[in-house]
């Protein structure tokens, strides 16, 4: 089975974003803008039948949204330039990426987003249960969430290091000139690991001013401390959590600032 999402995002429509992460549910409404979290805290071979349990105790109503957007955090993807997609290859090209697939558990979810074309699997259950909750269902990546985020909220400069931060992973993509150069996931389970990641790719890619890193999303004081010391000036946009990019235009009163130690 295989879902294809499309590769716009319309910011007018009034939209429920529900990210799914190991650490619990976390809820971000479009039309009041408000958000919200559920922590689910259990071993990992009793989180799906926690998270089935949170989810049936949640209480939306469905009727107030134009869309409900699942956006699920799993490293189980790979990527393919779209002049190269056969959509007949799809298993094939996670497979061949290391990517685990299983026919008869899981779905094949292809996300088109500009000339990339976004392959992931997921649980066919979880699927199931969520449309059967909610209804119709959008599933997105939180990649595609870095890299749909508005351009104006981004630097006029020539070179966008972008950084998003989830719970226990980091999504990162670098544009120069206005050309992608990077879109990645990477897994991080300590405060220092954004800045391992941050200090290879700033050094593949020969960006010398910490000025052009940008960071959003959930980060502990501790992290935010880690990225300050080692990046001096690099700069967190404030107000926007790890869901606001699938949502609504983010609020005029969020304010990006520059670390300093």
């Amino acid at each position: 089975m295989m879902q294809v999402t499309g590769n716009k995002i319309d910011r007018s429509i009034k939209s429920l974003s529900i990210l799914i992460d190991r650490d619990g549910l976390s809820f971000y409404d479009g039309i009041s803008e408000t958000a919200w979290s559920y922590p689910l805290r259990t071993e990992t071979e009793e989180w799906k039948e926690s998270l089935f349990t949170l989810l049936a105790d949640t209480s939306v109503n469905v009727r107030c949204y134009d869309r409900i957007l699942a956006v699920l955090n799993t490293t189980r993807f790979t990527m393919i330039p779209e002049t190269l997609f056969d959509p007949d290859k799809g298993e094939f090209y996670l497979r061949t990426t290391g990517v685990p697939f299983d026919t008869g558990r899981d779905i094949l979810i292809v996300s088109h987003f500009g000339a990339i074309v976004f392959l992931w699997a997921v649980e066919a259950d979880l699927v199931d249960f969520l449309t059967g909750k909610f209804g119709e269902v959008v599933f997105m990546h939180p990649l595609l969430g870095a890299l749909s985020l508005p351009q104006e909220r981004l630097s006029d400069q020539t070179i966008e290091l972008f950084v998003q931060l989830f719970s226990g992973t980091m999504a990162v993509t670098l544009h120069r000139n206005g050309t992608l150069l990077l879109a990645d996931l990477y897994r991080v389970d300590s405060p220092l690991d954004p800045v391992f990641y941050l200090d290879r790719i700033t050094t593949d890619y020969e960006i010398r001013k910490s000025s052009d890193i940008i960071v959003a999303g959930v980060f502990s004081e501790e992290m935010e401390d880690c990225l300050v010391r080692y990046f001096p000036e690099i700069r967190f946009i404030r107000g926007i959590g790890y869901l606001n990019v699938f949502g609504n235009s983010v609020r005029s009163d969020d304010k990006e600032t520059s670390g300093s130690i």
